[in-house]
């Protein structure tokens, strides 16, 4: 999908990135319908995706192999906890870390330099978090500044007593635009299952709570070596 775009890029733009492509591949790209087409194995997920990936922002999320490798990083770090990432959010990430990059790095040698790709993923974030706040407002409620601070993964017990000091008389007490969260009435524990239903949380092996990077950015949780939150 990325590349689809980067190869039709009006003008210069285009240019260039099709002759990026040639580079890394080899072969030419042929027009149909009066746009430039990717080959069909390159729509799926190969090892050539991966060079076209590092011929924008490298091999390595940092200096070293040890923080990473973009071409999985960025996409992972934006999935929800069903491991699904969303197209507008990993565009909305790139463009991002490619602003980013021109602003802060402009002698970079690469377009993406990793750092701005960690700001795109904050960006995001940020995204995604007012999209299913519009679809579902009492997901901010519970979790917009309740839990800010919090590090995840964590025991549930710290969420509930959050929880319990800002809305004492339970979750069922708690006023909402549109529709409530659907099993607010079996109180924290229905929250709980209701927000690991829509990918916002996930209980990992060992019981405690997850939230994955795409929500847990922009609801301002924090992660041991994670993307930080914007203060």
């Amino acid at each position: 999908m990325l590349w689809q775009r980067l190869i039709n890029a009006p003008a210069e733009h285009g240019e260039h990135l099709r002759e990026l492509y040639r580079a890394n591949v080899g072969n030419e790209l042929i027009a149909r319908d009066g746009a430039v087409q990717l080959p069909e194995p390159l729509k799926r997920e190969s090892a050539t995706q991966r060079a076209l990936f590092e011929s924008l922002a490298g091999p390595w999320m940092g200096k070293d192999r040890r923080r990473g490798v973009p071409y999985t990083w960025a996409v992972g770090h934006l999935a929800d906890s069903r491991g699904q990432t969303s197209p507008r959010s990993f565009l909305a990430a790139i463009q991002q870390a490619t602003e980013d990059s021109q602003e802060r790095y402009d002698d970079y040698s690469l377009t993406l330099h990793y750092e701005s790709i960690k700001r795109g993923i904050q960006k995001a974030s940020e995204i995604r978090v007012a999209e299913i706040a519009e679809d579902y407002p009492w997901v901010r409620t519970f979790l917009e500044g309740e839990l800010r601070g919090l590090n995840v993964p964590c025991e549930f017990h710290l969420l509930v007593e959050r929880w319990q000091q800002a809305f004492p008389d339970g979750p069922d007490s708690v006023p909402t635009e549109r529709l409530p969260a659907q099993h607010a009435e079996r109180g924290w524990d229905g929250i709980r299952d209701d927000l690991i239903r829509l990918g916002v949380l996930e209980r990992k092996k060992d019981g405690r709570i997850d939230m994955p990077d795409l929500y847990r950015v922009g609801f301002g949780l924090g992660r041991r070596g994670g993307v930080k939150p914007k203060s």
